[in-house]
């Protein structure tokens, strides 16, 4: 009687495991997705907390209040701001105003942060161009305005940038071995 012994079943082939640095700059894009996404209405929401007390007989009825609220961006807020709020208006400040742009690069940048955990390489590429454009827009409105949010967006932006191109990271969704196969573009003629 002879005894078969059954072949070594070969195991499919496993991913390879995604660096532990590749994780966190993902999951910090993506808590910077958050971030930008619910900055501008918490800006809106503070506005709100700061509004003076006013008799009910200043207040319009609510249904009429949702239906004429109204959202406007001026250059000489508080006494503007006192004098129409009475009326459904909110005014933001200027040093407000450009944080309407940065819900748009949140949402944007969701998705991205996602391709990016995934491993695409255009997701790595997109996120460094939204990076660049989220720090510009954070610098020119603290050089313009200097509001007390642009700090922490300053710092986001910029750890997230210097973190996007670190050699680990860079090397994961460029490795060397497929950039020296590359074709040399000062070699074709």
């Amino acid at each position: 009687m002879t005894i078969q012994t059954n072949p070594p079943v070969s195991e499919p082939p496993t991913q390879a495991a995604r660096s532990w640095l590749i994780s966190l700059v993902g999951f910090l894009l993506v808590a910077e997705a958050i971030y930008l996404i619910t900055l501008f209405p918490a800006l809106i929401l503070l506005r709100l907390w700061e509004l003076p007390d006013l008799s009910p007989n200043q207040l319009l009825p609510l249904q009429q209040t949702i239906e004429t609220f109204r959202l406007q961006f001026v250059t000489q807020p508080e006494p503007a701001f006192l004098a129409t709020w009475a009326t459904g208006e909110l005014m933001l400040s200027p040093g407000q105003a450009p944080a309407v742009i940065y819900p748009i690069l949140g949402v944007i940048l969701l998705p991205v942060s996602i391709f990016f955990l995934r491993g695409k390489r255009y997701g790595w590429t997109l996120a460094v161009l939204i990076q660049g454009t989220s720090l510009a827009l954070a610098l020119a409105t603290y050089f313009r305005y200097q509001p007390n949010y642009t700090s922490l967006l300053l710092f986001i932006c910029a750890s997230l940038a210097f973190a996007l191109n670190f050699h680990g990271v860079k090397t994961a969704y460029f490795p060397p071995e497929a950039l020296s196969t590359a074709p040399d573009p000062m070699m074709e003629t």
